[in-house]
């Protein structure tokens, strides 16, 4: 084993080297041996100063000498944090911020870097006013919005939509300040929603929120119902054997259905034959029932999912059941 593999501290190295004549020359070198080395940690930019509050920061030339780095920690210093190696951080005020990005290496080794990021004051665009947008649609449908800005310093304008359902925000393409944004949006679900629109600059200066629209959406379509099981073929003991011309089981079944519907599925009723009492009812996914029922010769099995506001759809499958 080579001796500085076992050894550490700061060591002197000579080296002497002489030629033919007898003359010799002598260089001597620190050498630093460790048994392990502290990751580096770089920051990218290591220092901003500008109006764009958008900073795409990166940690790519961190690195470790004698192993790999396992984690990445950034503290953007206004009460947000990240662990990606490049991440793109949006500020929402201007000021000085002190970002800290912590690394840590396979041994456990910890290192530190800092960057000052300075945010000088600038001018957000204009509340949006949305001019126009439906007040009423289905589900399924798509609902048009109009809504507009100006930026005082005339840079381009993005527009962030929240459309009150719970979905994230989504931002627009860019737009010329003044410019009408349009935006198409598909609702899935009914109820009273309430939208609003906010704007940001080239910057990333970003206005308030506007005032809220109203909209209702309601649900004319009926609910898509589909048997998953048991399909035509020869079932035996729950499984499918081969396929065939008819549904033909021998034993108990399974009986599933896939249910949807934009207003959401109140619940699946299964009836055998002409019952008005449905055998069994399922009111959340999965939708089944398992068919024990000792029966022989052909059976008409009727599903019917009905959704929450009520509306109906029916299936009726022809099963020859036996057992």
């Amino acid at each position: 084993m080579d001796i500085l593999q076992v050894l550490k501290g700061t060591f002197q190295v000579t080296l002497t080297i002489q030629d033919n004549q007898g003359y010799y020359s002598t260089i001597t070198q620190s050498v630093v041996v460790k048994k392990q080395w502290m990751p580096i940690a770089k920051i990218s930019p290591s220092s901003y100063n500008g109006i764009n509050f958008r900073i795409d920061f990166s940690a790519a030339e961190s690195w470790d000498p004698d192993g790999t780095i396992t984690s990445y920690n950034w503290d953007f210093d206004d009460g947000t944090t990240s662990n990606i190696i490049e991440p793109v951080h949006i500020y929402n005020h201007e000021g000085t911020y002190h970002v800290t990005l912590t690394i840590e290496d396979n041994d456990g080794n910890v290192d530190r870097e800092s960057a000052t990021i300075v945010l000088s004051m600038q001018y957000p665009p204009d509340i949006p006013v949305i001019l126009d947008g439906s007040n009423t649609c289905f589900t399924g449908d798509k609902s048009n919005f109009v809504a507009v800005s100006n930026d005082p310093e005339n840079n381009l304008i993005q527009y962030g939509w929240d459309f009150g359902d719970g979905s994230e925000i989504i931002w627009s393409k860019w737009y010329s300040s003044g410019e009408y944004c349009n935006f198409n949006y598909e609702y899935l679900k009914v109820g009273s929603f309430k939208v609003k629109v906010k704007a940001r600059d080239e910057n990333y200066g970003e206005s308030s929120w506007s005032e809220e629209h109203t909209i209702i959406v309601n649900d004319e379509k009926e609910p898509f119902l589909q048997v998953l099981k048991p399909l035509k073929g020869i079932y035996i003991s729950n499984e499918k054997r081969r396929s065939f011309f008819a549904t033909i089981v021998f034993g108990g079944i399974d009986v599933i259905v896939n249910a949807t519907d934009g207003s959401g599925i109140e619940k699946v009723l299964f009836y055998i034959d002409n019952q008005d009492i449905p055998i069994a009812e399922a009111l959340s996914e999965p939708y089944m029932f398992t068919w024990q029922e000792k029966m022989f010769f052909k059976h008409n099995l009727r599903i019917v999912a009905v959704d929450n506001t009520g509306k109906e759809t029916s299936i009726e499958i022809k099963v020859w059941k036996f057992l």
